[in-house]
């Protein structure tokens, strides 16, 4: 996994095989119940199904909310950032969401800006 602060997101990427997944975080309290959600354009030539986003927001809650049971933590996530054609399943970002949070209440190392175009990507 590599960790990577870009926009003001705090970003994770895993590449497992041929399998791979982008997820961006910006902690903060949500303007609504729930976070805003953005999916950038599709990078690579895979053709997955489309990814559920309602699913995918309710997954890094959940890892979030894990990370923060765990850590005796309060983070909030106030905005979720995906690639559209990224590898299912969405319980993918359960984990990615738990790394991010764990990696940011360790104080972690997050690359500064690094484009998500220049995080190797499979494809």
């Amino acid at each position: 996994m590599q960790f990577v602060r870009s926009n003001g997101y705090l970003t994770v990427v895993r590449i497992t095989g041929p399998k791979h997944n982008l997820l961006g975080l910006r902690i903060g309290e949500p303007e609504t119940s729930r976070p805003a959600c953005e999916s950038l354009p599709p990078v690579g030539c895979c053709a997955h199904g489309e990814l559920d986003e309602e699913c995918l927001v309710d997954a890094v809650l959940e890892g979030v909310d894990a990370a923060n049971a765990e850590l005796g933590a309060a983070y909030r996530v106030s905005h979720v950032r995906y690639v559209e054609n990224d590898s299912p399943p969405v319980r993918t970002y359960t984990l990615l969401a738990y790394q991010v949070v764990r990696h940011l209440h360790a104080g972690g190392v997050f690359l500064d800006g690094v484009q998500a175009a220049d995080v190797p990507q499979a494809g």
